[in-house]
């Protein structure tokens, strides 16, 4: 199953529930050494473990959190320097904010955090994008959104062998490919909506429609865009996953020529965009193509 994906109302939480469980761990340690109110380098190093404790655990809510890239790592450049400034609420409570003290505490903890930072955030760039709908609701990358479609739209032909009156549950097929109810919910009635699938009871049953049947018999046939799939969602959805070409490169070509095909088609020129298409699709095909 995906992991459940956190709204900012769900991540604002559970950044409070974290933040009180590490509180709680911090004074409980300040007790049992006797030190509550003064400062003792011992009790600061305690806290410094605590809140890069709980800068961890932030961080990978703050991965499955519905928010965009970019909002995700101003997000995470705050909770750097909300440690650093709770040192500073903190040394100042204990009466040495202003001394050489202080200076070397702040500098000391910066560094841990900041490593800590890195480590947690190496691979930021891969994180999920994920957008909210018009409705508030939370939705997934528009890529993942045309390939989980791709994969119901797939799974669906498959049961029914294109049987227009063979009805399916949706809430079975959901279980079945691993989706969370409310994706299932989501993509479904975008798949309705256009005509490709048909609810026939208030239970969930469904079928799939004659244009249904049509967009995957055309997704099956060849490795190209169709009205509803994209290139590279046909190829590793239909025809199986898309080679590594050269350390990503290959995708980076992909993703070119699928956009010059989408303005060449809005230029009415669709005998080019087949060809721009048919080139893209041997390039995925490229099986031998490697990175080093």
């Amino acid at each position: 199953m995906s992991p459940k994906i956190l709204t900012r109302e769900q991540l604002v939480l559970e950044f409070r529930t974290i933040d009180a469980s590490a509180l709680k761990r911090w004074k409980g340690k300040q007790a049992e050494l006797g030190l509550t109110a003064q400062y003792h380098s011992t009790v600061q190093k305690i806290w410094l473990e605590c809140m890069v404790g709980a800068l961890e655990e932030k961080i990978n809510h703050l991965k499955v959190a519905a928010l965009t890239l970019t909002e995700k790592q101003e997000w995470a450049k705050t909770l750097r320097e909300e440690i650093i400034e709770n040192l500073r609420r903190d040394l100042s409570r204990r009466g040495v904010a202003d001394s050489s003290v202080a200076t070397n505490e702040v500098n000391r903890w910066r560094h841990s955090v900041d490593e800590a930072f890195e480590r947690l955030t190496q691979n930021m760039g891969d994180w999920p994008d994920y957008r909210f709908s018009g409705e508030g609701g939370v939705v997934a990358p528009l890529e993942e959104k045309k390939s989980v479609r791709a994969r119901i739209m797939k799974f669906v032909y498959e049961q029914t062998g294109g049987d227009q009156l063979r009805m399916l549950d949706k809430w079975e097929v959901a279980e079945k490919l691993g989706l969370e109810e409310e994706m299932m919910r989501i993509e479904f009635q975008y798949l309705r909506g256009e005509e490709l699938l048909e609810l026939q009871t208030i239970q969930g049953e469904f079928t799939i429609t004659h244009l249904g049947v049509l967009e995957v018999e055309e997704a099956m046939t060849r490795p190209a865009e169709t009205d509803h799939f994209p290139l590279k969602v046909v190829q590793n959805v239909f025809h199986g996953p898309i080679a590594a070409v050269h350390g990503g490169v290959g995708d980076q070509v992909i993703g070119n020529l699928e956009a010059t095909i989408g303005i060449v088609r809005q230029q009415g020129d669709g005998e080019l965009a087949d060809a721009i298409s048919a080139l893209a699709s041997a390039i995925n095909r490229a099986d031998d193509i490697k990175g080093p």
